[in-house]
Formats: structure tokens, C-alpha cells, sequence
């Protein structure tokens, strides 16, 4: 795969992730940031998929292992993603974009 169709690709997975959670966070802190990391995740899955697959990377595919590092991966990155939902949430634009005087993430 080009160089430039994978950036395009990681571009539209974060995209449509950040655009999900985001509509997800304005009910939920929570709710966003598991919505963000499931998208992640499930569209990686799909374009991996779609590029050649696991056989074509050389990988086998494992049931055990591969269900272990979906929880995992979701595990690690539903803090991030509830971070950043919280930032998000309890940013004033008001101030300006960088403002962050009053932030608390937690």
C-alpha cells in the first residue's frame, strides 16, 4: 500500500472516530469515549480487512488472541479517549481554543 493512502486512511478513521465520540460526549463523557475507541477499532479492523487481509500480512487469525487484543486495545484506549472527551466538554471557547484555566479533566 502507498505511503500516502495509508496516512489517508489512518486520517479518516480518526476523523470518523473523533466526529462519533464527539457526538457521543455531549450525553456522556463516558459514552463518547467508549464510542471514539469502538469506532477506532472496528474501522481499523475493516480496512485491514480490505487491504489484504491477515493472510496477506503473514498473520493467522486466532480467535483467543485476536478477542484479547480487542479488549486490550479498547482498554487502552478508552482513558485517552475519555480524557479527551473531558477536555473537550469542559473547555470554554469563549476564552479562545487555548485557554485551559479552568480545565479539570477528572
Amino acid at each position: 500500500m502507498d505511503l500516502w493512502i495509508g496516512i489517508l486512511l489512518w486520517f479518516a478513521v480518526f476523523m470518523s472516530g473523533s466526529i462519533v465520540g464527539g457526538l457521543c460526549s455531549s450525553k456522556n463523557a463516558k459514552i463518547g469515549a467508549g464510542c471514539t475507541s469502538a469506532v477506532f477499532i472496528i474501522l481499523s479492523l475493516i480496512i485491514f480487512q480490505f487491504t489484504g487481509g491477515f493472510e496477506y500480512y503473514g498473520l493467522k487469525i486466532d480467535i483467543f488472541y485476536t478477542v484479547i487484543s480487542i479488549f486490550t486495545a479498547f482498554i487502552i484506549a478508552f482513558p485517552f479517549s475519555l480524557i479527551a472527551s473531558r477536555v473537550a466538554e469542559n473547555t470554554n471557547m469563549q476564552n479562545g481554543p487555548f485557554d485551559l484555566g479552568n480545565l479539570n479533566i477528572f
